[in-house]
């Protein structure tokens, strides 16, 4: 049986939803990512306390009594550990794409924060998260006013909308904020007092308005998606006939909507719009990635940089970078392969079948609790269809996902007979029980310093602090470059970039900055050098050849630009642009042969194109 009691289950539940609202709203503006960068720094730590908790909690004897479940997150994180060993660039894999910090080690974090949250939430507990969302969405919303009113004292900048709270992008401030509306909805249909029901529908009317300032349909969507399950499901508990009518009502309203995402229809000019548009061919690149590299994929978090070879040959938008295929399943099939998407299936699989089945063994208000928090779990899992993960937002995801599982297992054991008993899901009976019976025991636990169960988690504190703190400082420098330019005079600037590449800890990512920062400063034999250390250890980096064969160019250094854009044709090979300028760099150096074969090269790509027009005058001239 797990060695926790019920009062160090609540803790723990609570530590969990503390842990889910901190790491949405934490960031730190002294970073050279304000962002996503200090959530992760802040996620870890507490992963690793809390695993320090159960690891001794659990002990070596109960992970074989663990319920199915358990097993299920146990091999996605094995699949996410194999997939970041097999992936070339080893920082990359493990701390995540730049300005995304979605490596191996968040998602290894949020398994730990789940198994967590299953083994600690009960029916009890659960209309706790009810009032973190109500806090949590009182506290964005506050804080996507002002940005919307020009306001924001942090001065964050998005090109699509300054509302993107503390999250880093509107997407993601839009999709929270549609969760917090269904804990709004939720709210108003279980609180008694008629003062409290107004407050509630006066803060989500503020949702309401601070999504629609986002310029996102994404909030609106998890809730419409939320709202639908929840009733349903509400429907389907009055009456099975109720439920199956609701359900057919619903799926008559969505035709027009589906139709519309085919470009047909009358919402079709709506809803059927470029960036809908640019995730088909994202769609498409992550699935020529996953079938040619089926087992492992391309590399954990190595999407950008196999974008080009595996995206349409004519796409809505021919430069249009991204890091990421705006599809979980697919992003985890491209990077990871079969070791990482079939684990992730089956982990939804498993959550969605326990949740599915554990809707009949609550009653009343705490079936209501179990429905709303079943309907933003899905509509969490509806947005990862069409967007990018990011740690802020998908921490709940994670969270939910564990607190239903925990509540379902726990409810559905309060109806066996003791001997059915599995880790994980005592009666409540039993808890109680244990709890008189162990005081002292609970004591030892409980003992500020000296327990082992404390001693465990701080030791894997001072662990994860020992991996994020040499991040942290980096990220530190790189800010300070960039922003405190102007107090180092040319010499000291150019000390201070070269200690940092230097670094036993910088990364082919801080040195792609440090690339453009020597750039700005006109030190292009710098920057040249520092472009050619990134495509040393990393060839497969675009934008470490992109940057390289820029600064070259610029510096009129063309053999140089010419090795640059020679892996960048093979990263990139149906971009007319990169051949037209390599075409130039061979003309320059007198090598008229490659120009004329690249020259039918962009003829046969682009014919009767102004670009063709171009290629053909340059090799004439």
């Amino acid at each position: 049986m797990l060695a926790i009691s019920p009062s160090q289950a609540k803790s723990m539940s609570k530590l969990v939803m503390l842990s889910g609202a901190a790491v949405t709203l934490f960031y730190w503006l002294p970073l050279n990512d304000p962002v996503q960068q200090p959530k992760l720094f802040l996620l870890i730590p507490i992963a690793a306390w809390l695993l320090g908790t159960v690891a001794f909690a659990v002990g070596p004897a109960g992970i074989l009594a663990l319920p199915k479940i358990y097993w299920a997150y146990f091999l996605f994180a094995l699949g996410v550990l194999v997939a970041a060993l097999a992936t070339d660039v080893k920082y990359t894999a493990f701390f995540g794409e730049s300005l995304r910090s979605m490596g191996a080690l968040s998602y290894l974090s949020l398994v730990i924060i789940a198994l967590v949250a299953m083994m600690s939430f009960s029916a009890e507990n659960l209309k706790a998260i009810k009032i973190i969302f109500l806090g949590l969405g009182g506290v964005l919303s506050a804080y996507g006013f002002l940005q919307s009113t020009g306001h924001d004292p942090a001065h964050f900048y998005s090109v699509f909308s300054p509302v993107i709270g503390t999250l880093g992008n509107p997407d993601f401030m839009s999709g929270t904020l549609g969760v917090s509306a269904i804990a709004a909805l939720w709210a108003v249909l279980t609180f008694e007092k008629i003062l409290q029901r107004i407050g509630v529908l006066g803060l989500l009317i503020l949702e309401l308005l601070v999504i629609k300032k986002t310029a996102s349909s994404q909030g609106f969507l998890v809730l419409a998606v939320g709202l639908v399950f929840l009733c349903v499901a509400i429907a389907w508990q009055k009456r099975k006939a109720f439920g199956i009518a609701s359900l057919a009502t619903f799926a008559v309203l969505a035709i027009p909507v589906i139709l519309g995402l085919l470009n047909k229809g009358p919402f079709a000019s709506r809803i059927y719009r470029a960036t809908l548009q640019n995730r088909f061919d994202y769609w498409h690149s992550a699935i020529g990635m996953g079938k040619a590299h089926l087992l492992a994929g391309v590399g954990l978090e190595r999407f950008g940089d196999s974008y080009f070879q595996y995206a349409p040959t004519i796409r809505i938008s021919q430069t249009q970078q991204t890091d990421n295929a705006h599809n979980l399943f697919l992003q985890f099939f491209a990077t990871g392969g079969l070791i990482l998407v079939i684990p992730y299936l089956l982990l939804i699989i498993g959550i969605g079948w326990i949740s599915a089945r554990g809707i009949k063994n609550f009653e009343g208000k705490e079936r209501i609790d179990f429905i709303a928090i079943l309907s933003m779990w899905v509509g969490l899992l509806v947005v990862s269809l069409i967007s990018i993960d990011n740690l802020g937002e998908t921490i709940w995801f994670w969270i939910l996902g564990g607190a239903l599982c925990g509540a379902a297992l726990l409810q559905k054991s309060t109806k066996e007979k003791p001997t059915h008993l599995q880790v994980g899901a005592n009666t409540r009976s039993e808890l109680k029980a244990r709890q008189g019976r162990s005081t002292s025991k609970k004591n030892q636990r409980d003992s500020p310093v000296m327990s082992p169960m404390r001693i465990s988690s701080i030791a894997l504190v001072v662990i994860a602090f020992f991996a994020v703190i040499p991040q942290l400082q980096i990220s530190s420098q790189l800010d300070d470059l960039r922003h405190n330019k102007s107090k180092l005079d040319r010499a000291g600037y150019v000390t201070k970039i070269k200690s940092v590449a230097d670094s036993r800890f910088s990364s082919t990512q801080a040195e792609i900055f440090l690339v453009g920062f020597a750039s700005t400063i006109q030190e292009t034999d710098l920057a040249i050098a520092l472009a050619k250390k990134i495509v040393d250890s990393d060839p497969r980096s675009f934008a470490g050849n992109f940057l390289g064969a820029q600064v070259s160019d610029a510096a009129k250094n063309y053999p140089e630009a010419i090795a640059f854009r020679e892996r960048l044709a093979k990263l990139d090979p149906a971009q007319p642009d990169n051949l037209f300028q390599l075409e130039k760099d061979y003309l320059a150096i007198g090598n008229r042969e490659k120009a004329l074969q690249l020259s039918k090269l962009i003829s046969a790509m682009v014919p009767g194109s102004r670009l063709q027009d171009s290629a053909t005058a340059a090799t004439l001239g």
